[in-house]
């Protein structure tokens, strides 16, 4: 039952007191579920003064909703008990304690004193739409129920707080994820912005969710057969990495050809230990001849044929670090 106005609001509240005050003795079956002697309509079992019964004893009445959930946890948007995902909060005539009976479920509630730079989240609002208004997009009474929930937000801050936004969630951006420009108004509160998510890492896709943060997701354009050309490598960044193989230790394979013109996978293995060659028959079976940062010409392995057996190969500390403990 959506709550369009005060009038409604007072006017359900007296049929839903009326009810509960006629309903038969009841007795507590645990949370979110029915109790006995209680209905889907009414689902709660609460003593005469309105506290929730709990431990399976016996109460008064039953009632349509317990404020379980607000103001008790702030920024807490799971729905009060008897209230759902669309409208969350238990709401009375006046404003309810913790996990006592209220008279209707409305979206939410103006439960922060200042609409533009809130401490907190409204109750009901999710961290993204931390602010409670009413159908004319306005902030009601405090204490007083809304019927959306939207973000007042503006970016003041290029790294740090913008205003309007919770402390947890302090970036404003508009709906896309982008930043809005200094001083202009966004849409919504977030944990990251396109922004600040921008690695400036060629070979990722940078993706901003304003609830999780920053995530960074190779797009294969720096890999072999992922519509990068194999081609001499000159040891420049970034890398070519052929991600069709695993890395072992701390080692990938680079995309590469070899000395006789052939696409190659080779294991970077930190200058260790590698053979001087001229061609592909000076090295061992497993091995092709490549130049790199190790200088020209040297065998390394061939990812493509020792695939298999590299994925549980324990490396010695000298390959894992090297003598330098750089790596190439």
């Amino acid at each position: 039952m959506r709550l369009l106005s005060l009038g409604t609001f007072l006017i359900f509240s007296t049929v839903a007191k009326s009810g509960v005050q006629a309903g038969p003795p009841c007795r507590d079956l645990g949370k979110e579920v029915i109790d006995q002697g209680c209905t889907e309509a009414f689902p709660t079992c609460v003593y005469a003064n309105g506290g929730q019964v709990v431990g399976g004893n016996a109460g008064h009445h039953c009632a349509l909703c317990i404020n379980s959930r607000f103001p008790r946890n702030s920024g807490q948007v799971a729905p009060d008990e008897g209230c759902d995902e669309e409208f969350r909060v238990c709401v009375g005539t006046r404003p309810l304690a913790a996990n006592v009976e209220g008279t209707a479920c409305a979206v939410c509630v103006n439960s922060i004193p200042t609409a533009l730079d809130p401490n907190d989240i409204d109750d009901g609002c999710p961290p993204t739409a931390p602010v409670c208004v009413d159908d004319a997009g306005q902030s009601p009474a405090l204490r007083s129920f809304g019927t959306n929930c939207i973000a007042k937000c503006f970016d003041t801050s290029r790294l740090g707080f913008d205003k309007g936004c919770p402390r947890k969630y302090p970036i404003c951006t508009l709906e896309d994820g982008s930043d809005p420009g200094q001083g202009n108004a966004g849409v919504q509160c977030a944990l990251c912005s396109s922004l600040l998510c921008d690695d400036n890492n060629p070979c990722t896709d940078d993706i901003c969710d304003p609830l999780v943060g920053c995530s960074h997701i190779d797009n294969g354009s720096c890999s072999c057969g992922g519509g990068l050309v194999a081609s001499d490598w000159q040891c420049t960044l970034p890398t070519p990495i052929c991600t069709q193989y695993p890395r072992v230790g701390i080692y990938d394979c680079v995309c590469d050809v070899d000395v006789e013109g052939y696409p190659l996978c080779w294991r970077d293995n930190n200058c260790v230990n590698v053979i001087g060659c001229s061609s592909n028959a000076d090295c061992g079976p497993n091995q092709r001849c490549a130049s790199s940062c190790c200088g020209a010409g040297h065998c390394f392995e061939d990812c493509e044929a020792t695939d298999t057996s590299d994925i549980t190969r324990r490396l010695n500390p000298t390959e894992l670090f090297g003598p330098t403990g750089a790596r190439f």
